[in-house]
């Protein structure tokens, strides 16, 4: 979108969302635990992305105003969700601070994974690593430089869904509870019903 191009300082911070297709050829490839919607090849996921001034205290404030929409989607859906800052060793060739937002999941306690849970969501400042690579720089004073950029996945469909699924399953009832937020876009329901147990 803004591969060699050239921003005004008075246009930054600059911000975006849009939908992105994913693809993962490991899927499925490392055993039982990737089987099903937590690790699948094909996914859709909405996607924050934002161009700062090229120093770390404008990086912050959009990385932290990220952090926080995802968690206020996150608990809207109900989900009971921690934040953990990676350590160095976990970070990318772009990143320089990186945060994971883990939802819990019933299924992943019962099998002893990483005691229930599991990433959905991530958010990274990766300074002037991609702006560099697609020659986007900011002019500021009369001087060109490079801004930073922070990434962050607002929703990836198919792990928040399976999240949503597992924590509103009703087993009694044999029906998930919608999220309260989602049922205007499912009649008002406030539960579906399975009709048949599959397996």
């Amino acid at each position: 979108m803004r591969a060699d191009s050239v921003f005004e300082a008075a246009e930054l911070p600059s911000k975006r969302v849009g939908a992105s297709r994913c693809y993962r050829a490991e899927a499925g490839a490392r055993g039982a635990d990737t089987k099903g919607l937590y690790r699948v090849h094909e996914f859709t996921k909405i996607e924050m992305f934002a161009w700062t001034a090229p120093d770390m205290a404008s990086a912050v404030d959009v990385f932290d105003e990220m952090v926080d929409a995802q968690t206020e989607i996150l608990a809207s859906l109900g989900l009971h969700c921690r934040v953990l800052e990676m350590p160095s060793t976990d970070l990318g060739a772009s990143a320089v601070r990186k945060i994971d937002i883990e939802a819990f999941f019933p299924s992943r306690a019962a099998q002893g994974l990483n005691d229930g849970w599991g990433e959905v969501t991530s958010t990274s400042i990766c300074t002037d690593y991609q702006s560099r690579r697609l020659a986007t720089r900011v002019r500021s004073a009369g001087k060109l430089a490079y801004p930073f950029t922070i990434n962050g996945t607002a929703l990836a469909v198919p792990r928040v869904l399976a999240a949503v699924l597992e924590n509103g399953w009703d087993e009694a009832q044999m029906a998930v509870t919608i999220p309260e937020c989602l049922r205007p876009w499912m009649d008002g329901k406030e539960k579906i019903e399975v009709k048949h147990r599959l397996g």
